[in-house]
């Protein structure tokens, strides 16, 4: 069965020069996740439990022989039935991911279960496909658009490669937990949000001097007479950095760019999520060039995949950015179920109209990327589900080769 409401989100970092995501690794991987749709949540840890010995009048030996009992320095029997002992959940690691009865299960502290309604399939697919990659690391997330729930969440790190010695890797966090990767292309997405919030018309057509690559200057943020002109939507669609680093000089304050990054979950902490994670951050420079690469993208954020299928899953529904979810229930010894809460919207995202626009840009995006030709070779049975969604890449030469591929997408593009 195919299920028809879910986003997706592959970040793949690639130490090598060579492309991990082939046309026939990504097809098979959105593939594959499209028959399987669980839904999760996750609790955190509790608080320590504190113990308390009531105390009684201390016996003199006098009084003790009196009546016949021991002095009070003698040894007294202890009835240990009577002393409290920590019952409830702890923390959970994903190194204690198990299967069971065809459903993946987590070990809590304090000999809790939690049920994860992880895909067991998605999860052995990803891994085999990323170890038959030429990349160093690659790491997937799933994430349901609607309810904030994770479906997906692998890994997967060769140990032998060498940029990896290098690279400080924290093996008790997840890798897709991990905020080790420039959000690169990502944080176009916020700075697009951010213009859309201040008012700025999609419509209206700018000029400006345009630069290569990554060398943006000074003299790029002036208003020139050009003939290099753009929108808003064809802008981001296409990959205009050169308008964005513009419009973003001359449109958005330091302070108006760190509200809406706070407002896409930079720098904002889960709701019991029970996995240890590191924040994406976003540093948002005063400076106005150093702004300008930080509004494209070229500096200052880090982000971790998990966070990066959230935002999309904003963009996908009406722009609030919900709290991530990995466990159904929790379950004791004796096998009580805890079902999880309700966590509210982690953050205020974006206005349902500044998401209606972006979701139009991610469906021209997808075919202004060769990602998106990946998408006309699907399956006859899947070749109805539109997908909308960006790739983007980012390589540092210096001072080793190291190359970052970003894909961000949800489907059914029409509805999702």
């Amino acid at each position: 069965m195919i299920s028809s409401r879910y986003d997706v989100m592959i970040r793949v970092e690639n130490m090598t020069p060579h492309k991990l995501l082939s046309p026939s690794t990504l097809t098979f991987h959105l593939v594959l996740v499209a028959g399987f749709l669980i839904y999760a949540r996750l609790f955190g840890p509790p608080e320590a439990t504190s113990l308390e010995v009531p105390s009684r009048p201390l016996k003199t030996s006098a009084q003790a022989e009196e009546k016949g009992g021991q002095p009070e320095n003698s040894p007294v029997p202890i009835d240990r039935s009577m002393l409290l002992t920590e019952t409830r959940p702890g923390s959970m690691s994903h190194k204690t991911f198990f299967e069971r009865e065809e459903k993946l299960w987590g070990r809590l502290e304090n000999s809790w279960l939690a049920e994860l309604t992880l895909d067991k399939r998605v999860q052995a697919a990803s891994k085999y496909h990323f170890s038959k990659s030429k990349s160093a690391m690659g790491a997937l997330a799933l994430v349901e658009v609607k309810t904030g729930r994770v479906i997906g969440l692998s890994e997967y790190i060769d140990r032998k490669h060498p940029i990896n010695r290098r690279m400080k890797l924290n093996d008790d966090v997840h890798l897709a937990l991990q905020s080790i990767a420039p959000s690169s292309g990502i944080f176009r997405l916020v700075t697009a949000a951010a213009l859309l919030e201040s008012g700025l018309n999609p419509l209206q057509k700018y000029c400006y001097r345009k630069f290569k690559g990554a060398w943006i200057q000074a003299k790029h943020l002036k208003r020139v007479e050009s003939n290099s002109c753009n929108y808003l939507t064809e802008a981001v669609a296409a990959t205009d950095n050169s308008y964005l680093a513009f419009v973003s000089h001359h449109h958005l304050s330091a302070d108006k760019l760190k509200k809406q990054a706070l407002n896409l979950g930079f720098d904002r902490r889960y709701s019991y999520f029970g996995l240890p994670y590191e924040l994406s951050v976003a540093h948002i420079p005063s400076r106005p060039l150093e702004r300008a690469k930080t509004a494209v993208g070229f500096m200052g954020s880090k982000m971790n995949t998990l966070h990066a299928a959230m935002l999309m899953s904003s963009i996908a529904t009406d722009g609030k950015l919900k709290s991530p979810r990995l466990v159904e229930h929790i379950q004791d010894q004796s096998g009580h179920q805890i079902d999880a809460p309700e966590f509210p919207p982690m953050a205020d995202g974006m206005s349902p109209s500044t998401a209606a626009r972006l979701r139009r840009i991610m469906k021209n995006a997808i075919h202004e990327s060769p990602v998106g030709k990946v998408f006309q070779d699907w399956p006859s049975q899947l070749r109805s589900m539109k997908v909308a969604g960006q790739a983007s890449v980012r390589t540092f030469r210096k001072p080793s080769f190291i190359r970052y591929t970003w894909f961000v997408g949800y489907m059914p593009a029409q509805d999702p």
